[in-house]
């Protein structure tokens, strides 16, 4: 099966960030002073590390490091307007015009103008046509909904998507599956959490009678897993597993409770994003006989270990090692995407394959039910 994640190194788990009291300032910020090209995009990579770091882990640091970035790059592109990694520094700085906005930094660029630096350097055509295709595509992921009850208009989407596919085929930004695929399956699973869920056939059934072969290829996956899903709605849905911690993990023993089932990783921003509100929603519901059981697609025990330990998710987690190709029980379901949230009711049957859209709500209501 195909299996795809969200994308994009900057454009992570950002949200959590938004409403973190600001750090206080790095009295030396500008470290970028009298440094030869190498020495300057070294201290840029340490830079961008501490930022991914910070960032994985919900650490207010992460605000301090985006104008100390900035400023690095502005040197860098100031000093070394011949060097090739020049473009890459153009790159970064249209990035993180988009993330400071994300985290509400002063100065930062209202959202209609956040994309003028990666607008600029699509329209050059004097720029590597790979740092064209990244800065298109950050555009693109920009534009998507970051509230699920934001409008969305679909046709401009598809358009801006298709547009991409036409004009950077071959492009991925990390050497496996083209970089126009993962927007596809971005472009559906938007139309799954607003609850399009005629559109998201549409064009599944669209994509798999088309010329595209990787395109089709997913697509019939897709119907593949609609009808599945289907089909797992139809009876009490069956998992057991042993947790990490010796948990004996059984849905069939929780009937008579709300039990979501949350396949993640720590690797995962977006996953990473949606702690919060699932911690918070455990520790509203939980004595109200709501339940959770994860399944982490990890492959560092340890590294998943520390982390759930750090952010309260005290509930049982599934592990095997396998990672987000092999891991035994989100092979088993078909699982395609991370993060993704499965309500069961009290009667065991799955109820939503959404459960991140509106966690709370969802929650509050199936408890409520008979």
């Amino acid at each position: 099966m195909r299996k795809l994640i969200f994308f994009g190194f900057f454009l992570i788990a950002v949200g959590s960030l938004q409403s973190a009291p600001d750090p206080a300032p790095d009295a030396d910020v500008d470290l970028s002073k009298d440094k030869t090209a190498d020495e300057l995009w070294t201290h840029i990579e340490t830079l961008k590390g501490k930022f991914a770091d910070a960032v994985q882990q919900g650490d207010v640091s992460a605000k301090s490091l985006v104008p100390q970035m900035q400023v690095a790059l502005k040197a860098f592109e100031a000093n070394y307007p011949q060097d090739d990694r020049v473009w890459g520094a153009k790159m970064m700085l249209g990035q993180l015009d988009i993330v400071a906005g994300q985290m509400g930094l002063p100065g930062a660029l209202p959202p209609e103008k956040a994309t003028q630096q990666l607008d600029a350097i699509v329209a050059d055509k004097t720029a590597p046509k790979d740092i064209r295709a990244q800065a298109s595509l950050e555009i693109i992921m920009h534009s998507f909904p970051r509230r699920l009850d934001a409008p969305v208009d679909f046709d401009a989407m598809d358009a801006r998507i298709a547009a991409f596919q036409k004009e950077f085929p071959a492009f991925s930004l990390d050497d496996s599956q083209p970089a126009y695929l993962r927007l596809r399956a971005q472009e559906l699973q938007i139309l799954k959490l607003t609850g399009n869920d005629a559109c998201y056939l549409v064009l599944l059934k669209t994509l798999a009678a088309g010329t595209n072969p990787e395109l089709a290829e997913y697509a019939k996956e897709g119907i593949a897993q609609v009808k599945k899903i289907a089909e797992l709605k139809t009876k009490p849905l069956v998992l057991t597993y042993t947790a990490v911690d010796g948990t004996k993990v059984d849905l069939a023993q929780l009937r008579g409770k709300v039990v979501l089932i949350d396949f993640w990783a720590t690797w995962c921003g977006p996953c990473v994003a949606e702690v919060p509100e699932v911690v918070a929603a455990y520790q509203k519901y939980h004595s109200q006989g709501f339940e959770i059981v994860g399944v982490s697609l990890d492959q560092d025990k340890d590294a998943m270990l520390a982390f759930t330990k750090k952010n309260g998710m005290v509930w049982p987690q599934y592990f095997d090692g396998g990672g987000f190709e092999d891991n035994a029980v989100s092979k088993s379901f078909g699982i395609d995407a991370i993060p993704t949230m499965w309500l069961v009711d009290k009667k065991g049957m799955l109820v939503n394959t959404e459960g991140q859209a509106d966690l709370a709500g969802q929650v509050e209501k199936l408890l409520k039910a008979p």
